[in-house]
Protein backbone atom coordinates (compact mmCIF):
# COMPACT_ATOMS: atom_id res chain seq x y z
CA UNK A 1 0.00 0.00 0.00
CA UNK A 2 2.09 3.45 1.31
CA UNK A 3 5.58 3.65 1.83
CA UNK A 4 4.63 4.11 5.72
CA UNK A 5 4.23 0.66 6.08
CA UNK A 6 0.53 -0.49 6.15
CA UNK A 7 1.38 -3.92 5.51
CA UNK A 8 3.71 -3.64 7.37
CA UNK A 9 1.69 -2.67 10.51
CA UNK A 10 -1.16 -5.49 9.17
CA UNK A 11 1.56 -8.18 9.25
CA UNK A 12 2.44 -7.44 12.88
CA UNK A 13 -1.19 -7.44 14.00
CA UNK A 14 -1.71 -10.96 12.41
CA UNK A 15 0.72 -12.46 13.96
CA UNK A 16 0.54 -10.77 17.81
CA UNK A 17 -3.34 -12.23 17.17
CA UNK A 18 -1.69 -15.31 15.86
CA UNK A 19 0.48 -15.76 19.06
CA UNK A 20 -2.23 -14.93 21.45
CA UNK A 21 -4.35 -17.75 19.31
CA UNK A 22 -1.78 -19.82 20.09
CA UNK A 23 -0.96 -19.04 23.72
CA UNK A 24 -5.02 -20.00 24.34
CA UNK A 25 -4.19 -23.22 22.69
CA UNK A 26 -1.38 -24.08 24.67
CA UNK A 27 -3.49 -22.73 27.97
CA UNK A 28 -6.10 -24.99 27.10
CA UNK A 29 -3.87 -28.08 25.84
CA UNK A 30 -2.34 -27.26 29.48
CA UNK A 31 -5.63 -27.54 31.25
CA UNK A 32 -6.65 -30.62 29.61
CA UNK A 33 -3.59 -31.95 30.52
CA UNK A 34 -3.76 -31.52 34.24
CA UNK A 35 -7.44 -32.29 33.98
CA UNK A 36 -6.09 -35.58 32.39
CA UNK A 37 -3.45 -36.40 34.92
CA UNK A 38 -6.55 -35.52 37.60
CA UNK A 39 -8.67 -38.42 36.33
CA UNK A 40 -5.62 -40.71 36.03
CA UNK A 41 -4.46 -40.38 39.51
CA UNK A 42 -8.45 -41.17 41.23
CA UNK A 43 -8.56 -43.98 38.44
CA UNK A 44 -5.43 -45.42 39.59
CA UNK A 45 -6.45 -44.97 43.25
CA UNK A 46 -9.94 -46.72 42.59
CA UNK A 47 -7.96 -49.35 41.38
CA UNK A 48 -5.80 -50.06 44.12
CA UNK A 49 -8.41 -50.13 46.63
CA UNK A 50 -10.61 -52.39 44.08
CA UNK A 51 -7.58 -54.40 44.54
CA UNK A 52 -6.89 -54.25 47.94
CA UNK A 53 -10.31 -55.47 48.16
CA UNK A 54 -10.22 -58.80 46.04
CA UNK A 55 -7.31 -59.33 47.76
CA UNK A 56 -8.77 -59.00 51.25
CA UNK A 57 -11.96 -61.42 49.87
CA UNK A 58 -9.75 -64.01 48.24
CA UNK A 59 -7.66 -64.45 51.62
CA UNK A 60 -11.37 -64.40 53.30
CA UNK A 61 -11.43 -68.03 53.49
CA UNK A 62 -8.04 -68.32 54.89
CA UNK A 63 -8.17 -66.15 57.36
CA UNK A 64 -11.39 -67.77 58.76
CA UNK A 65 -9.42 -71.39 58.93
CA UNK A 66 -6.62 -69.40 60.52
CA UNK A 67 -9.34 -68.07 63.28
CA UNK A 68 -10.25 -71.26 64.02
CA UNK A 69 -6.92 -72.73 64.43
CA UNK A 70 -6.18 -69.80 66.77
CA UNK A 71 -8.96 -70.54 68.95
CA UNK A 72 -8.51 -74.57 68.74
CA UNK A 73 -4.65 -73.90 69.84
CA UNK A 74 -5.77 -71.19 72.72
CA UNK A 75 -7.99 -73.85 74.01
CA UNK A 76 -5.70 -76.40 73.99
CA UNK A 77 -3.58 -73.94 75.98
CA UNK A 78 -5.86 -73.46 78.30
CA UNK A 79 -6.47 -76.78 78.94
CA UNK A 80 -2.70 -78.02 79.01
CA UNK A 81 -2.60 -74.80 82.06
CA UNK A 82 -5.59 -76.75 84.42
CA UNK A 83 -4.05 -79.81 83.94
CA UNK A 84 -1.74 -81.28 86.85
CA UNK A 85 0.17 -84.15 84.90
CA UNK A 86 0.34 -83.89 80.87
CA UNK A 87 1.06 -87.48 79.29
CA UNK A 88 3.28 -86.78 76.28
CA UNK A 89 1.77 -88.97 74.26
CA UNK A 90 -1.40 -86.66 74.43
CA UNK A 91 0.77 -83.63 74.32
CA UNK A 92 2.12 -85.19 70.94
CA UNK A 93 -1.19 -86.49 69.85
CA UNK A 94 -2.58 -82.59 70.23
CA UNK A 95 0.25 -81.06 68.58
CA UNK A 96 0.01 -83.59 65.08
CA UNK A 97 -3.50 -82.79 65.38
CA UNK A 98 -2.75 -79.20 64.65
CA UNK A 99 -0.31 -80.03 62.13
CA UNK A 100 -2.84 -82.03 60.12
CA UNK A 101 -5.42 -79.02 60.58
CA UNK A 102 -2.75 -76.81 59.15
CA UNK A 103 -2.56 -79.29 56.16
CA UNK A 104 -6.13 -79.12 55.75
CA UNK A 105 -6.37 -75.93 55.49
CA UNK A 106 -3.04 -75.02 52.99
CA UNK A 107 -5.01 -78.18 50.88
CA UNK A 108 -8.82 -76.46 50.98
CA UNK A 109 -6.64 -73.50 49.25
CA UNK A 110 -4.83 -75.37 46.85
CA UNK A 111 -1.71 -76.39 48.67
CA UNK A 112 -0.87 -80.17 49.21
CA UNK A 113 2.20 -81.32 51.26
CA UNK A 114 4.33 -83.98 49.42
CA UNK A 115 7.19 -86.87 51.16
CA UNK A 116 9.68 -88.69 49.75
CA UNK A 117 10.30 -91.93 51.20
CA UNK A 118 13.95 -93.13 52.32
CA UNK A 119 15.81 -94.80 49.33
CA UNK A 120 13.46 -92.51 46.88
CA UNK A 121 15.84 -90.57 44.13
CA UNK A 122 17.01 -87.51 45.05
CA UNK A 123 15.00 -84.51 42.74
CA UNK A 124 16.61 -80.99 43.14
CA UNK A 125 13.57 -79.61 41.35
CA UNK A 126 11.84 -81.31 44.40
CA UNK A 127 14.32 -81.55 47.14
CA UNK A 128 17.09 -79.03 48.51
CA UNK A 129 19.85 -81.04 50.81
CA UNK A 130 20.01 -80.12 54.50
CA UNK A 131 22.76 -82.38 55.37
CA UNK A 132 24.59 -85.80 53.56
CA UNK A 133 24.98 -89.33 55.25
CA UNK A 134 27.70 -91.26 54.34
CA UNK A 135 27.22 -94.67 52.72
CA UNK A 136 29.28 -97.63 51.70
CA UNK A 137 26.49 -98.82 49.53
CA UNK A 138 26.84 -97.41 46.00
CA UNK A 139 23.01 -98.19 45.07
CA UNK A 140 22.13 -95.51 47.90
CA UNK A 141 24.37 -92.74 46.55
CA UNK A 142 21.70 -89.74 45.76
CA UNK A 143 19.07 -91.04 47.30
CA UNK A 144 16.97 -89.57 50.40
CA UNK A 145 18.07 -90.57 53.43
CA UNK A 146 15.31 -89.04 55.64
CA UNK A 147 12.90 -86.41 55.44
CA UNK A 148 13.44 -83.44 57.45
CA UNK A 149 10.35 -81.01 56.44
CA UNK A 150 7.62 -82.36 53.76
CA UNK A 151 7.68 -80.16 50.95
CA UNK A 152 4.03 -78.01 50.04
CA UNK A 153 3.52 -77.41 46.04
CA UNK A 154 0.50 -75.74 44.53
CA UNK A 155 -0.69 -77.00 40.76
CA UNK A 156 1.51 -73.67 39.85
CA UNK A 157 4.68 -74.03 41.61
CA UNK A 158 6.47 -75.56 44.51
CA UNK A 159 5.56 -73.60 47.47
CA UNK A 160 8.37 -75.53 49.85
CA UNK A 161 10.98 -77.94 48.20
CA UNK A 162 11.03 -81.00 50.83
CA UNK A 163 14.51 -80.95 53.12
CA UNK A 164 15.89 -83.92 53.51
CA UNK A 165 19.15 -85.57 54.32
CA UNK A 166 20.73 -87.61 51.35
CA UNK A 167 23.13 -90.42 51.09
CA UNK A 168 26.44 -89.89 49.48
CA UNK A 169 28.55 -92.55 48.33
CA UNK A 170 32.01 -93.24 49.91
CA UNK A 171 33.47 -96.59 50.09
CA UNK A 172 34.33 -97.97 53.22
CA UNK A 173 31.74 -95.49 55.11
CA UNK A 174 30.54 -96.22 58.46
CA UNK A 175 26.47 -96.15 58.16
CA UNK A 176 26.42 -95.82 61.97
CA UNK A 177 28.13 -92.76 62.02
CA UNK A 178 26.38 -89.63 62.58
CA UNK A 179 25.25 -87.48 58.98
CA UNK A 180 28.24 -85.54 58.13
CA UNK A 181 27.81 -81.25 56.38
Amino acid sequence: KSNTGGWHFTAELYSLAQTAYLARLLEEANRLSMERERIIDRLHQENQSLKQGELQQALLPVLRDSIRLFDDLHQTATNYAERENLVPANVARDFQCFAETVSDILYRHGVERYIAAEGEAFNSKEHRVLGVVKTSVKEKDRTIARTIHEGFRSNVAIIRLLEAEVYRYVPDADENASPAQ
